[in-house]
């Protein structure tokens, strides 16, 4: 009855003292789930923008498990989500790469690196990638790796667009064609899944896989239709060879611009994986105009201008400071307010336009600018057919172009004679649109207007280069204008358009036939037509025209715009959408700037071991278990810079270099284990072997595997000290009462349960003595939670005595 009654006070003990940690005990499920383990690792990428011109890498941490891809691709997943991002920030191009090194070939380096450091391998790219970029190219980047889902064998493929840094390629972007999904994104989704299926037939893939397309910006309309592609028809789209599950592609975009076709319901259930997440306040992602027909595929996770998390500011100031100063020092959507122009000291300049008719929300500005764009170009079918071609010309060059040439460009325009006939006989041609009555302004307004442009001209390098005697020659030149028809005007602005035009692109030495694309009359006058349209037109008010003067209704439209450019364009900045994914992320709390250490590497460890299993422990330098191994495999860490990454041929721990580490295993059996260990450049991207060796272990011995703290330099490893070690197994940890290799909060229930003589299965009662009072009782229990709890407790606990 004694031993009954005492049994019973144990397990009521027992229960409350298991309640009493039920924190301690979900953590620990938490982070130790064997399905589940994320690990850290660090990246380079290109910043995609810069109002200070050109800048190098900049490096990154990311937050990477195989687990993102074990589940429906419909349910979201925030942590792949920001993982999707980093990739697709991999893959921005460098413009300048062309001017020296190994050229347009090292634009692939970042992209490479990141997909090889989460396991992928056969990484490859096709040659749109590596070479100078065209209106019709489209890189892409593939890699794969295996994968087990629920028992069942996968190939999970990555397929990478390029997401910035498109130089040339940025043309393809305004060509829409007539019908159908936007016909520039499309042909370049359509050269994505052609590499990727010649990429499974040229590594033999087969059988079951998935499919992960990451991208941004431009790259995130590729992926965008790629995805609606492979969901409508997956076997033509990849071949025979493989099969394709619509749950098992995982389709992530950022910034994304419309580009699906509404009349093929790109919303429908069948399209809900594939996310695209986007600020509803940023120019890119509001284009094309959805009065075209257009919308994305899928389902749309919209930030607004006013986003904020807990998180987002402080996310934002480690991953990109320059960026974080500019969009919270008022450079953002947030801080959007409508200009008016203004003649300061004879300079045009802008300032706030407090009773200004335009909306103060940057998502309804944007909007209205969509709906205008629609108009001023007549629809789609118009568009097509006049505007699409000289604005794809136009844009592909100029980005193609250093910010060298285009200063030199803009210099000449500015100084050439014929520029401020260009800007009125637009300013006419616009006008004569615009209403029915006579054109011909009042004698003071024309006097007016002569005297603006010649305050003006007067400030040299603040005005607009061209000298009194041309403006004054300029009053009856206007005045032969009004009496033109528009088509005349259209025709007579298109031709100085291609005058000053050539003349500029000849001085910076364009190539004849760019020149001539540019200049021929059918594109200059389109541009004509457009641009006169975007800086003159009222979005609000479009079918109302006055004679021109600063500080009018009629050009409060493009003062805003232009104004307010860095506020729409930062919204799409890749750091602000990766910042708000992650401070939607609680498991990304730990996101902190990186070490020296981190930055520099971290230790690749490969095992092997000859025809047996084995596991273990990683134990850091003041002997705690940091990470336990079963079957070769890290199942269980305490620290996310300690990771485990699959790959094809098995994989390899990850440690990092800022101190020592001990690598503890006991084996299946006699065998050999092997060991290599690699120090793993980040900058480099490259392994360089540091030790290789192997013991031999018979059953009862332990293999020790020491890693010596490391250099935060990449210096290594010539003068680093490692051991490989076979030796039998002595002592125990103490605290460790389950013989499991490291102390949790089972321990302190296997105490429990041996003293209310329930089953209990493997107990260590050398190890059950955590208090070291030589006997067990139920307070080695309450030592070990208070251990876990990081209360007051033995501190000899989880040390091998």
């Amino acid at each position: 009855m004694r031993r009954y009654l005492k049994k019973l006070i144990c397990l009521a003990v027992a229960v409350i003292i298991a309640a009493s940690m039920m924190d301690t005990a979900v953590y620990a499920a938490e982070s130790d789930s064997d399905s589940e383990i994320y690990y850290k690792g660090v990246y380079y990428r290109r910043p995609c923008f810069r109002k200070s011109g050109v800048i190098g890498d900049v490096t990154d941490s990311y937050l990477y498990s195989d687990s993102y891809f074990v589940h429906s691709s419909k349910e979201y997943d925030s942590r792949l989500a920001a993982m999707s991002m980093s990739v697709a920030m991999t893959s921005i191009s460098n413009e300048t790469l062309k001017a020296g090194g190994n050229g347009f070939s090292d634009n692939v380096h970042n992209v490479t690196a990141i997909l090889e450091d989460i396991g992928f391998g056969d990484i490859v790219y096709n040659d749109d990638y590596v070479i100078e970029p065209t209106i019709d190219t489209a890189g892409v980047v593939c890699g794969h790796k295996k994968l087990i889902d629920e028992g069942r064998e996968f190939t999970l493929i990555a397929a990478v667009p390029r997401s910035a840094g498109y130089g040339a390629e940025w043309g393809n972007n305004f060509i829409i064609g007539s019908g159908g999904d936007a016909a520039g994104f499309d042909c370049s989704a359509d050269k994505l899944l052609d590499f990727v299926r010649s990429y499974i037939s040229e590594c033999e893939l087969s059988g079951d896989i998935k499919l992960w397309i990451p991208g941004y910006s431009r790259g995130a309309a590729i992926a965008n239709l790629a995805g609606k592609k492979l969901i409508d028809d997956a076997r033509t789209a990849l071949g025979e060879r493989v099969a394709l599950n619509a749950e098992d592609l995982f389709v992530y975009t950022f910034g994304t611009p419309s580009a699906a076709d509404v009349s093929d319901d790109p919303r429908a259930e069948k399209y809900s994986g594939i996310f695209n997440t986007s600020f509803d306040c940023e120019i890119v992602s509001s284009m094309a105009p959805v009065d075209f027909g257009f919308d994305r595929c899928g389902t749309d996770r919209i930030l607004s201008a006013g986003f904020r998390t807990d998180g987002f500011e402080y996310y934002m100031s480690v991953c990109d400071p320059v960026i974080s100063d500019d969009y919270f020092g008022g450079e953002s959507p947030e801080f959007f307010t409508p200009k008016r122009m203004i003649v300061s000291d004879g300079a045009l300049i802008l300032v706030e336009d407090e009773d200004s008719y335009i909306p103060r929300d940057a998502a309804e500005f944007l909007r209205g600018l969509s709906a205008y764009l629609s108009e001023v170009t007549g629809g789609r079918q118009n568009y097509s057919a006049v505007y699409e071609r000289p604005l794809a010309l136009a844009s592909s060059y100029f980005t193609s172009l250093s910010q060298e040439k285009i200063s030199s460009i803009l210099d000449h325009v500015k100084n050439d004679n014929e520029t401020i006939y260009l800007v009125m006989a637009s300013y006419a041609y616009f006008m004569s649109l615009k209403t029915e009555i006579d054109l011909t302004p009042s004698f003071s307004q024309l006097s007016s207007l002569i005297n603006v442009f010649k305050a003006i001209s007067s400030q040299g390098d603040a005005g607009t280069g061209t000298d009194i005697l041309t403006v004054t020659k300029l009053s009856a030149e206007i005045m032969s204008y009004l009496r033109m028809s528009p088509d005349k005007l259209r025709s007579k602005a298109g031709a100085y358009l291609s005058r000053v035009l050539k003349r500029a692109m000849t001085a910076v030495d364009a190539d004849e036939r760019t020149i001539n694309e540019l200049t021929d009359s059918a594109c200059s006058e389109a541009l004509v037509h457009f641009v006169s349209h975007l800086a003159l037109g009222n979005i609000w008010q479009s079918d109302k025209a006055e004679p021109f003067d600063p500080d009018n209704e009629q050009i409060k439209n493009f003062a805003t715009l232009a104004g307010n450019f860095y506020n729409f364009v930062n919204a799409h900045y890749d750091a602000v959408i990766m910042s708000a994914i992650m401070s939607d992320d609680g498991d990304l709390y730990d996101y902190t700037p990186l070490t020296e250490s981190q930055n520099a590497g971290y230790r690749r460890v490969y095992l092997s071991a000859d025809g047996a299993g084995f596991s273990g422990r990683i134990t850091d330098g003041g002997g705690d278990v940091v990470g336990i191994i079963d079957g070769g495999v890290l199942v269980r860490s305490s620290d996310r810079w300690i990771g485990f990454t699959s790959t094809d041929d098995g994989g390899f721990l990850r440690i990092p270099n800022g101190e020592s580490y001990t690598v503890t295993l006991s084996a299946d059996g006699e065998t050999v284990l092997t060991a290599e260990v690699c120090e793993y450049c980040i900058s480099e991207a490259k392994s360089v072997t540091a030790f290789s060796g192997s013991a031999d272990a018979d059953t009862g011995c332990e293999i020790i595997l020491e890693l010596p703290e490391l250099p935060a330099d990449c210096g290594m490893p010539s003068a680093a000290e490692y051991t490989l070690s076979a030796s039998p197994i002595g002592g125990h940890i103490l605290g460790d009462a389950d013989s499991d290799g490291e102390v949790t909060i089972l321990d302190a229930t296997a105490i429990q349960r041996e003293l209310a003589g329930l089953p209990v299965g493997s107990f260590n009662e050398k190890a059950a003595d955590a208090d070291e009072d030589k006997e067990i009782s139920i307070l080695d229990a309450t030592a070990i939670q208070r251990r876990l709890a990081e209360l007051p407790a033995n501190d000899r606990i989880g040390k091998r005595i």
